[in-house]
């Protein structure tokens, strides 16, 4: 199936043969805030739910803002006004001997400065404990640049080269750790790499808009929004890293960009001569099609039906 827009054309291949949607093995888990849906602009939230079933939660008082047709592409957003979202175990990093992080986010201030190291600056995402452990956390700093440490032995990096991202402006990141090192890319412009420990990681939970021991209170909390928030179990390759970052900018940033959301099948257990449903969720697209055998479709969130031979695949 190939979809077209404004922007141009994109592909995905979804395997009929087996009724399994292609996916990218390394994602562990995923926050988005398109999926707060039930809520409307202005709403306070209480508790975050990841794709995966990991649920952050907010005390009163200390609750994010949920807003409509946030970014330029018109994707939602959690706002933090030095807000602070938590969970005390279940880490998608715990455990783990290297990790990536991929968010799309936009700082409307700069963060804390109490330490050199990154538990002293502001959370975005955090891990920190006390004492010398097996913790770990992504910041924005003093400057408004990001930052991230791993723990045992504590070693952190920053993006001084960026400009500061207390702009207002939507940014895509990702944040990688493994084999010894820790590394920062911001919109595939910017990149930052040092040293880090080989221990694996912690699981005692994380925070979203804080560091994760509350240390400095509101002085280390974040101001701004998160979009999107990625954990994958492994440290991202560099050209991994240029196509999650063009992917989530895409999605989010670009301006009637045609986006595929989702495409799946019905079922993993296919009969031959049986049917499967084929389901699709797309933005901004001008024309669809399913090749082969089912043509032109309608509607950017619609199924159709397709009768897969052995070895078909359906591109959209």
């Amino acid at each position: 199936m190939n979809l077209s827009g404004k922007s141009g054309r994109l592909w995905f291949l979804l395997a009929a043969v087996t009724g399994a949607l292609s996916a990218q093995a390394a994602l562990i888990d995923v926050w988005r805030a398109a999926d707060l849906d039930t809520l409307a602009d202005g709403d306070l939230i209480s508790r975050w739910k990841s794709a995966g079933n990991r649920t952050l939660t907010a005390a009163a008082g200390l609750q994010p803002t949920f807003k409509q047709d946030a970014t330029p592409a018109g994707s939602p957003a959690v706002r933090f006004t030095q807000d602070w979202l938590k969970m005390a175990s279940g880490s998608p990093a715990g455990g783990l001997t290297n990790f990536s992080l991929a968010l799309v986010f936009k700082a409307d201030a700069s963060g804390g400065d109490y330490d050199s190291q990154w538990y002293g600056k502001s959370g975005l995402i955090d891990a920190e404990q006390g004492g010398v452990t097996e913790d770990w956390g992504l910041v924005i700093d003093e400057h408004g640049q990001l930052g991230m440490g791993m723990g045992n032995p504590d070693l952190s990096v920053y993006l001084s080269d960026s400009p500061s991202l207390a702009d207002a402006k939507y940014h895509a990141a990702v944040f990688t750790w493994g084999n010894g090192a820790q590394g920062i890319w911001l919109d595939n412009q910017w990149s930052v790499s040092g040293p880090a420990s080989t221990l694996d990681r912690n699981d005692v939970g994380l925070s979203f808009g804080g560091t994760h021991t509350g240390a400095n209170g509101a002085g280390q909390r974040f101001a701004g929004d998160l979009v999107e928030v990625r954990f994958y179990d492994a440290k991202l390759s560099d050209p991994e890293v240029a196509a999650v970052i063009k992917e989530l900018s895409d999605t989010h940033l670009s301006p009637n960009q045609p986006v595929i959301r989702s495409f799946a099948a019905s079922t993993n257990q296919i009969y031959l001569d049986s049917p499967v449903t084929l389901s699709w969720s797309t933005t901004n697209a001008t024309s669809l099609w399913i090749e082969p055998n089912v043509g032109a479709v309608t509607g950017p969130i619609r199924s159709s039906q397709a009768f897969p031979r052995p070895s078909t695949v359906y591109p959209l």
